[in-house]
């Protein structure tokens, strides 16, 4: 899926390497993270994302951001936030690197994940 600058993919082996990057000395993304929730483990997270390479596609609602150039830059997904309520859902999309915020790739990164929700 893609819209102007960005596309939207499935995780991929390689992308491992951003999230531990992400996970360990670039954390300045998780300030911004559902702030209002517990912190996360970031070994859970980490643990989550390679364990999310074994999963068939359309068993997760989660795709990765990545740029016209081939970079991964992060996330979109949608999730529940009320466990016992399953029609209660969010959207979340997260681009950790503060160098590619700004430059509307968030805003073509839930446009095009909006559209594959419907």
């Amino acid at each position: 899926m893609k819209n102007g600058q960005i596309r939207l993919r499935y995780i991929k082996a390689s992308d491992i390497a951003n999230y531990e990057r992400w996970t360990t000395t670039e954390t300045e993304w998780w300030n911004w993270d559902a702030p209002w929730e517990e912190d996360d483990d970031d070994d859970e997270f980490f643990e989550r994302q390679k364990f999310l390479l074994t999963q068939e596609p359309h068993f997760y609602s989660k795709l990765e951001i990545e740029t016209a150039s081939g970079e991964h830059i992060g996330w979109v997904s949608c999730y529940d936030i009320d466990f016992e309520d399953d029609e209660v859902t969010a959207v979340g999309m997260n681009i950790p690197a503060i160098a590619n915020r700004g430059k509307g790739y968030g805003a073509g990164a839930l446009t095009a994940y909006m559209g594959t929700l419907v």
